[in-house]
């Protein structure tokens, strides 16, 4: 069974949030890229590529969580 609460959030700050984890992703895939031209780099760029892994879920959790009323 589903548990299902109301909650009231501002549909410009939650763009806002949306739109700073989009910066934050596209600033880890620099970060990625960079690091395929670094010799040793490997473990850095896993590790990369999971926190933007961890960003992508946040952003499909939150753009799930949103329903229109009106």
């Amino acid at each position: 069974m589903e548990n299902k609460t109301g909650v009231i959030v501002d549909a410009k700050k939650l763009d806002n949030a949306l739109e700073l984890l989009d910066d934050l992703s596209k600033m880890m895939d620099d970060l990625i890229s960079e690091l395929h031209k670094v010799q040793g780099g490997q473990q850095a760029r896993h590790a990369y590529m999971f926190y933007r892994d961890k960003v992508w879920g946040a952003m499909r959790e939150l753009n799930q969580g949103i329903k229109i009323e009106g």
